[in-house]
């Protein structure tokens, strides 16, 4: 058993190093895609005092873009800024393993928060715009929550609960899934052991409908932007065909085993303790929630066929915990216990090893970063640059007729754009006022002798043709 002094400064460390891997040149990686198209329909609005809109389970819930506008209002609004939230919350839920001392151990809570900390995939989209990291913080409060409930059963937990779950229906639609996965275990639970039943009966259950409707109130209240834009109640209405559509008719489909690509070798330490823990494990409610919750998340989301890197993360959530649970376990039953440890730490480090090279080394590059989905080219950053070059103080206009064309909205805010993504041929004799277009090839004429035209790679083998009217002509 490990001191609590010594539990305590190690905890520390570990948590001061989460924060340091999330937030260390936080803004270097260029702009994602999808992190331009939601600083300017969710962040940017909120900062100009509109009411959101909510667009469908694409963009997911509200609620993160208002942690991440209070961000952008303190720090100003920058590629930074808006990364700043999910960094915070990403490094806050290192953190929240602390309240898992009495279910992980103190050897358990620092290995899983080891992992957490250095994890590759949670660290590359801890520094990113997205809706996971969010996810990850308020489902692990929701856990420790719950639990306190289940053993003090006090009636405010009760409350807190339904507000978490709220919160986390405002953030992404894959709450269902856990919570499926929850009721899957607890009624199993139920069928191999009838004294669970208990557990039931304790259960204060008038509180535990005020508690729904709770839920339900701050659901719209945070989905409707605090009651002023109702109409936001209708887009849950299509949620489902949204899902559906999502899933089944998207460029995003992969085969079955497309998690294990890259959980091996990035998370590969964390997979092997896991497995081990499948064979060693503590005789315990909590352990067996761990496994179960470990294997469906494993199998549900590589059965659905809509995958990218970015739930990742949620995937191997339970796994880490389940890692943690397994270290401790193990320097329990054996007397090699430093011989354990020592193999655990190597694994952690082994991970800290690829999450340094993916998120700090190859982060930019395109053929080498193998966890980052669909990445911005740097010689977007160089197409900025030849414009800010081209304009020299000048008013300019810039028509876009690419279809793929984010997140060049975002970088070029500064000059008047205009859109026709329908365009097939461009015409240019017909848009004498514009000087630059940026265009697919396919849309460039044969023939633009008053113009300079130039070759950039947006994303990994999609490329932008830029076209600078030749200045006086």
């Amino acid at each position: 058993m490990i001191s609590k002094k010594k539990f305590m400064i190690i905890f520390v460390l570990i948590v001061v190093i989460s924060f340091f891997l999330r937030i260390y040149q936080l803004g270097a990686k260029p702009i994602h895609h999808d992190e331009a198209i939601l600083e300017y329909y969710y962040v940017k609005p909120l900062l100009d005092n509109y009411a959101l809109n909510y667009m469908g389970s694409e963009y997911h819930g509200l609620g993160y873009h208002y942690i991440t506008y209070v961000f952008a209002r303190i720090f100003g609004l920058s590629i930074f800024s808006i990364r700043l939230a999910a960094a915070v919350f990403g490094s806050l839920s290192v953190l929240l393993l602390y309240y898992f001392q009495d279910y992980l151990g103190r050897i358990g809570v620092l290995f899983s928060a080891a992992f957490l900390a250095v994890s590759t995939s949670h660290v590359y989209y801890s520094r990113q715009y997205t809706s996971y990291p969010f996810l990850i913080f308020f489902l692990l409060l929701s856990i420790i929550v719950a639990s306190k409930y289940f053993r003090e059963y006090k009636t405010t937990y009760i409350y807190w609960m339904f507000i978490i779950l709220a919160i986390l229906f405002n953030i992404n639609e894959t709450i269902f899934i856990f919570l499926f996965v929850a009721a899957a275990f607890a009624y199993l639970r139920y069928l191999f052991d009838k004294k669970s039943l208990s557990y039931l009966k304790k259960i204060k259950w008038r509180h535990f409908f005020l508690g729904l409707i709770v839920c339900v109130a701050v659901f719209i209240w945070i989905h409707t932007n605090f009651f002023i834009q109702l109409s936001n109640i209708e887009g849950l209405l299509k949620l489902g065909s949204d899902i559906t559509t999502k899933t089944v008719s998207t460029g995003h489909n992969k085969s079955f085993p497309y998690y294990f690509t890259l959980i091996i070798p990035f998370e590969a330490g964390l997979l092997l303790i896991s497995l081990i823990g499948l064979l060693f494990f503590k005789r315990k409610i909590f352990s067996y929630f761990l496994i179960f919750w470990s294997i469906s998340f494993l199998f549900i989301f590589s059965m659905i066929s809509y995958k990218t890197n970015w739930i990742l993360p949620l995937v191997i959530t339970p796994l880490i915990l389940l890692a943690g649970d397994t270290m401790d376990h193990l320097t329990q039953i054996t007397k090699w216990k430093y011989l354990v440890i020592i193999a655990g730490i190597l694994l952690v480090l082994a991970n800290l090893f690829f999450s340094i090279q993916q998120n700090f080394i190859y982060f930019n590059d395109l053929e080498k970063n193998k966890i980052g989905y669909v990445e911005t080219s740097v010689e977007v950053e160089q197409l900025v640059s030849d414009i800010h070059q081209y304009v020299l103080g000048r008013n300019i206009s810039i028509l876009i007729t690419a279809k793929g064309y984010w997140p060049l909205p975002v970088y070029l805010k500064d000059y008047y754009l205009d859109y026709d993504t329908e365009i097939e041929k461009l015409d240019l004799a017909n848009h004498t006022n514009r000087d630059i277009f940026i265009s697919e090839e396919s849309q460039v004429p044969d023939s633009i002798e008053s113009f300079t035209k130039k070759k950039y790679e947006l994303r990994q083998n999609y490329y932008m043709f830029v076209l600078y009217r030749k200045i006086g002509e």
